[in-house]
């Protein structure tokens, strides 16, 4: 590696493209090159964290976490530190696995998706017991605040950090749709996959390279963006869970 441009070796034929911010990709990455497989991380987006957003003056009754960025973003907080007597409820083992280490007494983790962490909150609080606390992104793909709503909780949404898309398609993944054999682009959110086919049109590699690419989707929701932009013979393969290790089998299924 040099200058900023990782060369992934080919030795095996296939190779992956982890299109998540970089400090996302870093676990996912280790056990992809653990499994043998070329790996190539190339963010579409970079994690801004936006310090004075503001926290409610009153304890939540919990705290509902979507992504190990939302427990980043609202540990640089202004008294941050008081919320960690709080339950944090945790989309998933990321997410979780944040908290823990920021230092949160009482984790609990939910089945991977916004539909599983309302489960939890409507099992673990009570509309009446105060407020869920929120601390989310900028950009947000499913309407937790909404669903809890509609369920009669008072939601207070802090937007702790920002998505930063990129301006154009990493140098290193034209780079590597140039070398032969199968690819594999890893996509987490609609938002990335939106991202990657709006920048992936004006890489000459991309399109001619389009058909030695599977895209591995993290959701429904994702491939349902994905294939917003794309042709109708893209070839997709969509996790069973939201989560690494689903990712990882999809992956191993697309390898055989």
């Amino acid at each position: 590696q040099g200058g900023g441009r990782r060369q992934a070796v080919c030795i095996r034929g296939h190779s992956v493209i982890v299109t998540r911010p970089r400090a996302d990709s870093e676990a996912l990455a280790v056990q992809l090159r653990a499994a043998g497989f070329d790996v190539v991380v190339a963010p579409l987006m970079r994690i801004e964290l936006k310090a004075g957003a503001g926290l409610p003056d009153e304890a939540p009754q919990a705290i509902a976490f979507t992504s190990a960025n939302g427990v980043a973003g609202l540990m640089v907080q202004e008294g941050a530190s008081r919320m960690l007597g709080v339950p944090a409820l945790a989309v998933g083992p990321a997410s979780a696995r944040a908290a823990s280490e920021a230092g949160f007494g009482t984790v609990v983790t939910s089945g991977g998706d916004v539909t599983a962490l309302v489960q939890t909150v409507r099992e673990t609080c009570t509309p009446e017991g105060g407020a869920i606390l929120y601390p989310s992104g900028v950009h947000i793909s499913g309407d937790l605040a909404g669903e809890l709503a509609r369920l009669g909780f008072t939601v207070d949404r802090v937007e702790v950090y920002e998505a930063v898309h990129a301006g154009a398609l990493p140098a290193v993944v034209a780079d590597e749709l140039e070398k032969p054999g199968d690819k594999a682009v890893v996509l987490y959110s609609p938002r990335s996959a939106a991202i990657w086919n709006r920048l992936a049109g004006a890489v000459d590699s991309a399109r001619q390279g389009a058909q030695s690419i599977t895209y591995v989707c993290l959701s429904g929701n994702v491939e349902r963006a994905l294939r917003q932009g794309m042709a109708d013979d893209v070839r997709t393969l969509v996790a069973v869970r939201a989560d690494d290790g689903a990712v990882m089998e999809a992956l191993q299924a697309w390898r055989g």
